[in-house]
């Protein structure tokens, strides 16, 4: 009891009291992310502890702390927890862009950086490439609206145009009407794989592997949701490489191309102990799958509610829309300097939608 309660909160910043194995999961189980976090701020001040069974995590909630912990320190505290038994296990060890840390992490971030730079990341091309899944969403939607349909859910269409410029980023294809069926399989096996992680009881295990003997129908569930992600993201990265001719010289057209070759240069010059390896092309392709589809169509989803329930402001963008780009051309990049209510809507949006109730954790 005198561990519990005092002897393992010692020296960390204040919390509710833990249980012992499950820590606070059970006020989580109950509350919810959101409300449990406001419940403890609340409570304890911007700065406070919860535990995730036997594992403290340090909340920080306040401006100035986050930007001296993550800016100024940034390299202090880019380091990411080393029992995390789920994150590998998704991903072959320690691999992929999210949950690595140190000179692999630092190698493959800035490896990513200048292959999406190369594709046109923040250019023309990239903006090509949105534009092209815009117009194809317009003409999906005025079709719906023609056909005398009354409700239209515009939702599975950001899904599937955002999953096509993330897939031709990667693989370099997108969703077309021929390939849809293939999104929307991947897009069921990444929401299983969500479901099955996000819960409570996996939030145990993955810090306590002993806890996955105890709960083997919480084992199989996540072994099965993995098991279906590794099964199509390995497919898709054999048939690529296949595909790929080694012999010639010419700039690749997409990141797992990219990857592809520089190890294939790097075995040619006979470095053995690199790091390019099929584990960690299946982690970064992983990674940059979920982070730019859930991130980006989560905050699209939220901006289209808050422009359904705040008429007024939607008038005031259509307004200024109007004004400065009339309704002959789309919007692009160059405008954006123009449309500065519309730029205020998207900064509110992102401010305050519900995005990601808890970020990645980093270590202490």
């Amino acid at each position: 009891m005198f561990q519990n309660f005092y002897w393992k909160r010692k020296g960390l910043p204040p919390g509710p009291i833990p249980l012992p194995l499950i820590g606070n999961l059970l006020s989580i189980d109950k509350l919810g992310l959101e409300d449990f976090f406001n419940d403890i701020k609340n409570k304890y001040g911007d700065i406070h502890t919860f535990w995730l069974g036997e594992s403290p995590v340090v909340s920080i909630n306040d401006v100035p702390t986050i930007l001296e912990t993550f800016v100024k320190e940034g390299d202090t505290f880019a380091g990411r927890p080393t029992n995390m038994l789920v994150t590998d296990m998704t991903r072959h060890g320690r691999n992929g862009l999210i949950f690595t840390d140190g000179p692999i992490w630092r190698e493959h971030r800035r490896f990513a950086l200048h292959v999406l730079r190369d594709f046109g990341m923040g250019k023309n091309l990239m903006q090509e490439r949105v534009l092209d899944e815009v117009s194809f969403l317009i003409d999906e939607i005025k079709k719906q609206i023609a056909a005398g349909e009354k409700e239209i859910n515009i939702q599975d269409g950001i899904d599937l145009g955002i999953g096509s410029i993330i897939n031709a980023l990667l693989f370099g294809y997108s969703f077309n009407k021929n390939k849809q069926e293939e999104f929307y399989e991947l897009k069921t096996h990444l929401q299983r794989f969500m479901r099955a992680v996000g819960s409570p009881l996996v939030r145990l295990c993955d810090r306590n592997p002993l806890m996955f003997k105890m709960l083997p129908f919480i084992y199989g569930d996540v072994t099965r949701a993995i098991k279906e992600l590794d099964g199509f993201f390995m497919k898709q990265l054999a048939a690529h490489e296949k595909e790929i001719n080694f012999d010639v010289d010419i700039e690749a057209t997409d990141f797992a191309e990219a990857f592809l070759k520089k190890r294939k240069q790097l075995e040619a010059e006979g470095v053995k102990d690199h790091t390019f390896t099929d584990k960690q092309l299946y982690g970064a392709c992983l990674d940059l799958w979920i982070a730019g589809q859930e991130t980006t169509s989560n905050t699209l989803a939220w901006l289209v509610i808050y422009l359904m329930l705040n008429p007024e402001v939607q008038k005031k963008v259509h307004a200024e829309l109007d004004s400065v780009i009339g309704s002959d051309r789309f919007i692009t990049v160059e405008d954006k300097t123009q449309l500065n209510y519309v730029n205020a809507v998207v900064a509110e949006t992102q401010r305050f939608c519900n995005l990601v109730p808890m970020n990645v954790n980093h270590r202490l």
